[in-house]
């Protein structure tokens, strides 16, 4: 998946790659293509967790456990998997973390 700033400027950053891996953590999340129909995930997902301070209306269904027991911790992990990909999707490139950085929060979700 191609950065935009790539798109606009001609010029991979470091921070190009985690552009990519953003996307590539809301297909996961969500089961969809990066472009679906008329539709940009990265685009739909931000606008999503902007007006409702989340992702989860676009999260896949069938990845959410069926035991309420575990729904909540699932639920809080889903969303702080999402909130690194709009991290990562920041059109300042400056504003997103290096993949180290990315590496550290997933190794959180894991310890968590």
């Amino acid at each position: 998946y191609i950065d935009p700033v790539y798109i606009k400027s001609g010029r991979f950053t470091e921070k190009s790659d985690v552009y990519s891996f953003g996307v590539v953590l809301l297909e996961l999340i969500t089961r969809k293509k990066a472009k679906y129909g008329d539709n940009s995930l990265p685009l739909d997902f931000v606008k999503c967790c902007k007006e409702e301070g989340n992702g989860r209306k676009l999260y896949d269904r069938d990845i959410l456990p069926d035991d309420d027991a575990h729904a909540h911790r699932h639920m809080e992990c889903l969303d702080r998997i999402g909130a690194l990909a709009v991290r990562c999707l920041k059109e300042d490139v400056d504003e997103r973390p290096t993949m180290a950085e990315v590496l550290d929060a997933l190794k959180q979700l894991i310890v968590s």
